[in-house]
């Protein structure tokens, strides 16, 4: 069992990664969000299938990733949300089902700056919280799978 010097450095530890970034509010509108999180780091999610997690893990999240949970998707994007049930439920879901393995959600860190909303999905309500980035989300900018932390 851990002692209170090791519970206060994990609770530190936790803190400073969440200091990081700032959760997307998706409920808001888009003006309001864009004025609130100009210049941030924001916490998003991506729903993929296991089957890829090492490649990710490695190489990040590719803009031409070699295979696409959805044939609609839109080539030169990475497609991220801000709603992790939507990233489990549809996406990570979506792949595992095509490509086996089990679904697995990533969260990321990424500059608002750099985000668009998600085009293929503008005229329905999960529209609100989907984006896309026109660049490879490296490695580095995963901070978690599922639960586990590994930044």
């Amino acid at each position: 069992m851990e002692g209170a010097p090791e519970r206060r450095a994990l609770r530190d530890l936790e803190a400073a990664r969440a200091a990081r970034g700032v959760e997307v509010d998706y409920w808001e509108s888009a003006a309001k969000l864009d004025k609130q999180l100009r210049g941030a780091n924001v916490w998003l999610y991506h729903g993929t299938s296991s089957v890829f997690l090492t490649g990710i893990l490695d190489t990040g999240l590719l803009t031409e990733p070699p295979q696409a949970a959805h044939d609609s998707t839109t080539r030169g994007y990475v497609y991220l949300t801000a709603d992790y049930d939507h990233a489990l439920g549809f996406y990570a879901k979506a792949a595992s089902a095509r490509f086996g393995g089990d679904p697995v959600v990533l969260r990321v860190l990424v500059p608002w700056d750099e985000l668009y909303p998600d085009e293929d999905d503008a005229d329905i309500p999960s529209g609100r919280r989907q984006f896309q980035i026109s660049r490879t989300v490296p490695p580095y900018e995963i901070y978690q799978v599922e639960d586990e932390w590994i930044r």
